[in-house]
C-alpha cells in the first residue's frame, strides 16, 4: 500500500479488485452486441465485491494510521467509495496514536471523508480515560477530531456514570460534551448532576455545565435505592471529581437535610465528602423551624458539628418581624439554637421596643434571650 496517498482498504482488496474487474472487461467480446448496447445507453455497471474475516485500514497522507477495523464480512462498493461491514471491531488512532477502541453490530467506511458509521449496539472504549460508552449510533470524523455517539447514550468510569441523547468526543482536548437530558453520577459519595448540557473535561476531572444546573445528594449506593437528601439548583455549576466539590453559580440554592436549612446565593462551593459549605459571596440562610434568617457576605457552614461562620455584615432576623441583630462576625450553632455575635453589635427587638449595642452578645434570637459583654453596653428603650 502506497502511505502516501489516503488508502481506504488493505492492498489485497485494491489488488483483488483490479484482477476480477480488468479481467471481466478482458475477456469481453468487442463483437458482443447485448455489451455493445449496454454501453450506448450509458449504463453503469456496479462494481462490488464482497470479502470474509477482512482487516480494512485506512492512512493519512503522511502515512499515519487512522483506523483500522476488522469484519468477518465485508462489501466494498467501488462506485460509492465505501464498505458495508458486520460485526466490526475496531481501533480509531489520532496522529497515529490509539485513542479510542470501538465495535458495533454493522457500519459503514467512506474512502474519501476517511468517516465511519456504525450502528446498533456501539460500544466505544477511550482507552486513555477507561470510560464506555455505549449507544444506538457512532460516527468517526477524524478530519474534526470528533466521535459522536448519539440514541440512548449510556457511560461508564471508575468516577462517574453518565446518560445523555449524545456525547460528542475531542480526544485532543480529552473533553467530552454531554446533551440532551444529560444526567451524571459520581461513585462515593454518590451525588448526580441534571442540566440539559454537561462538558467533562476528563484530563482536569471537571463536570460542569453553564446551563441550568441541579445536584442531588444521596447516602445509598445508587440513585434508584434511596431519595436524596439534599438539593441543589443553580444557573450553571461544576463538580470537581478530583476535590469532591461542586461549585453552584449565579442563583443558586441549596437545600439540605440535617440542618434543615437553605442556603442561597451567588457562589456556593459545596464539599461534597466533608460535607462543608462555604462562600465567599452574599450568602442568605434560611431556617424556617427556627424562624430565623441570616445574611453574611462572607460564610461557612460545618455540616457535621450543625455550626455556621459568617462574617462582614452579618444580619440575622426572625422571619415573622420580631426582631434583628447586626454584627461584623456571628457563629450560629443551629444545633443548641445559639449565636455569639462580636464587633458592633445591634440588637432591635418589638415587644417591648428596645434596642442594645454592645461589642459581643451570646444568646438565642428565638427566645430573644441576648446576653451582651466586652465593655460599654447601650439599651436604648422606646416608651
Amino acid at each position: 500500500m502506497n502511505q502516501k496517498k489516503a488508502a481506504l482498504f488493505v492492498l489485497v482488496i485494491f489488488a483483488f479488485l483490479l484482477l476480477v474487474f480488468g479481467g471481466l472487461n478482458g475477456c469481453q467480446n468487442p463483437n458482443n452486441s447485448i455489451g455493445n448496447q449496454e454501453e450506448d445507453r450509458g449504463e453503469k455497471v456496479e462494481k462490488s465485491l464482497t470479502l470474509k474475516d477482512v482487516t480494512l485500514e485506512q492512512f493519512s497522507q503522511d502515512g499515519k494510521l487512522i483506523w483500522k477495523v476488522i469484519s468477518p464480512l465485508a462489501k466494498y462498493e467501488d462506485g460509492e467509495k465505501f464498505a458495508l461491514v458486520e460485526q466490526p471491531i475496531g481501533e480509531l488512532f489520532r496522529d497515529g496514536v490509539l485513542v479510542y477502541k470501538i465495535k458495533a453490530k454493522s457500519g459503514q467506511l467512506f474512502e474519501k471523508s476517511n468517516k465511519i458509521l456504525l450502528k446498533d449496539d456501539v460500544v466505544a472504549t477511550d482507552v486513555r480515560s477507561g470510560a464506555v460508552l455505549q449507544g444506538g449510533e457512532l460516527e468517526w470524523l477524524p478530519g474534526e477530531d470528533l466521535l459522536l455517539i448519539r440514541e440512548n447514550l449510556k457511560g461508564t468510569h471508575p468516577q462517574l456514570q453518565v446518560t445523555a441523547k449524545e456525547a460528542r468526543l475531542h480526544s485532543r482536548d480529552r473533553r467530552m460534551d454531554l446533551s440532551g437530558n444529560v444526567v451524571a453520577t459520581t461513585a462515593a459519595p454518590v451525588f448526580q448532576l441534571r442540566s440539559e448540557n454537561v462538558v467533562w473535561q476528563m484530563a482536569a476531572q471537571l463536570v460542569e455545565s453553564t446551563t441550568k444546573v441541579q445536584i442531588d445528594r444521596y447516602t445509598c449506593n445508587t440513585p434508584s435505592q434511596c431519595t436524596p437528601t439534599d438539593r441543589a439548583t443553580a444557573n450553571q455549576g461544576k463538580m470537581n471529581l478530583a476535590k469532591k466539590t461542586a461549585t453552584l453559580e449565579k442563583n443558586a440554592s441549596l437545600d439540605l437535610s440535617k440542618p434543615p436549612v437553605n442556603v442561597a446565593g451567588d457562589l456556593i462551593v459545596w464539599n461534597l465528602e466533608e460535607k462543608n459549605i462555604t462562600s465567599d459571596e452574599p450568602i442568605t440562610i434560611v431556617h424556617e423551624q427556627q424562624k430565623t434568617i441570616i445574611q453574611a457576605q462572607k460564610g461557612k457552614l460545618d455540616v457535621p458539628t450543625n455550626i455556621f461562620y459568617l462574617s462582614e455584615g452579618v444580619s440575622g432576623s426572625s422571619t415573622e418581624g420580631h426582631f434583628d441583630l447586626a454584627s461584623d462576625q456571628m457563629m450560629w450553632d443551629i444545633t443548641k439554637e445559639q449565636i455569639q455575635a462580636e464587633g458592633n453589635v445591634v440588637y432591635r427587638q418589638n415587644n417591648p421596643p428596645m434596642t442594645t449595642r454592645g461589642k459581643k452578645a451570646f444568646g438565642k434570637l428565638q427566645d430573644r434571650t441576648i446576653t451582651f459583654s466586652g465593655g460599654e453596653v447601650i439599651t436604648d428603650v422606646i416608651p
